[in-house]
């Protein structure tokens, strides 16, 4: 058991999700920059740009066969991964309050037959706000021009 100042541990749990949501979408864009290549780009020789990857597909129309390129991008599913929610259960005793802040013990053994006023149990539950819709929106304007 240790002894944690709640608002130190609601920090930390906070910074953690931050940090774990931080690397899901680090994973998200570099999935979606993946589906891209670089070409030099004609305008400025020491500069490139990102253009679709694409797969070509041969299909047989009206008795003649035609090559289409489809950008792989619109191939994919773009549900992204993310960390919608994270819900922590805490059981305490011994939590004392002074000067604003609220020090508890953490890991009661509830097993035990001893009763005590001061316990409790403490649950939190964090919520993601909303999605990257920059990303979003580039994958729509991509997926309108093909």
């Amino acid at each position: 058991m240790a002894n944690i100042n709640l608002s130190e541990l609601f920090t930390q749990i906070g910074l953690s999700m931050q940090e774990a949501q931080q690397k899901i979408e680090q994973f998200n864009y570099l999935t979606f920059i993946n589906q891209f290549k670089n070409v030099n780009n004609s305008n400025d020789e020491n500069s490139s740009i990102l253009v679709p990857k694409t797969q070509q597909f041969s299909f047989k129309i009206n008795d003649t066969t035609q090559i289409l390129d489809v950008p792989i991008i619109t191939l994919f599913n773009h549900n992204n991964l993310n960390l919608s929610e994270v819900k922590v259960s805490l059981n305490i005793k011994n939590f004392i309050s002074n000067n604003k802040l609220l020090n508890i013990e953490v890991g009661s053994n509830q097993n035990n037959n001893e009763s005590n006023t001061n316990e409790g149990t403490i649950e939190i539950i964090f919520k993601k706000d909303t999605t990257n819709e920059g990303i979003a929106r580039i994958k729509q304007e991509a997926i309108k021009q093909f």
